[in-house]
């Protein structure tokens, strides 16, 4: 992938010119501007310990209403490169399913790494896009958010939304930038965004990539 995308020469030198063998840890932000699934046993109501993979209260708190989820099994793209933690859940809402998978990797090269060759093997039928690209993406639709060290991919036949997402991510984990953001909702083109401030703004908000 990283043929297709436009990389800035600074970034090109760290892998041509770099005496040392040790690799260089970046800063994600310096590069942006299926089968039936086997779960576990659902788990409804409120949580009950703190090792829960997904927090119910806070997702009914933030709009989601989320009532039961239960562990997927099948490996996803993604599970190939070596992250140091990861989990994919089944979520159930009354009317509507999502899945939801997160990848957390040691560094942000990793993390790229890892994204960047997902975008060329994309979906069920396993294409290929670049950074930016407007195009439908997948059936359905689906949201990633992706920062140094982190890959969180959200996906469903509904509408997905993107700011309660987001609430809720930022308030599980204290995440309060993402480096890069793609949202498609289901018969739609794929919209790349970052989170972040605007100049004088006090409120960080969703920003075309560019």
């Amino acid at each position: 992938m990283f043929k297709k995308v436009l990389i800035p020469i600074s970034v090109i030198l760290l892998f041509s010119c770099s005496g040392e063998n040790k690799e260089k840890v970046l800063n994600m932000s310096d590069l942006t501007p299926q089968s039936k699934k086997e779960t576990t046993k659902f788990q409804k109501g409120k949580d009950t310990t703190h090792l829960s993979l997904f927090n119910l209260s806070l997702a009914d708190s933030c709009g989601l209403r989320i009532q039961e989820y239960g562990e997927v099994k099948d490996p996803m793209f993604p599970d190939r490169f070596m992250p140091k933690s990861k989990f994919k859940l089944n979520l159930h809402a009354q009317e509507r399913s999502l899945l939801m998978g997160q990848w957390i990797y040691p560094d942000s090269l990793k993390t790229m790494n890892a994204f960047f060759n997902w975008l060329d093997c994309f979906g069920p039928q396993c294409e290929e896009f670049k950074i930016g690209e407007e195009s439908p993406m997948q059936n359905g639709g689906f949201i990633c958010f992706i920062n140094d060290t982190s890959i969180t991919y959200f996906s469903s036949k509904s509408k997905l939304e993107l700011n309660n997402w987001q609430q809720y991510l930022e308030k599980q984990y204290r995440i309060d930038q993402w480096d890069l953001v793609v949202c498609q909702q289901p018969r739609k083109k794929a919209v790349w965004m970052k989170y972040d401030l605007l100049p004088g703004k006090k409120k960080k908000q969703f920003l075309p990539l560019k």
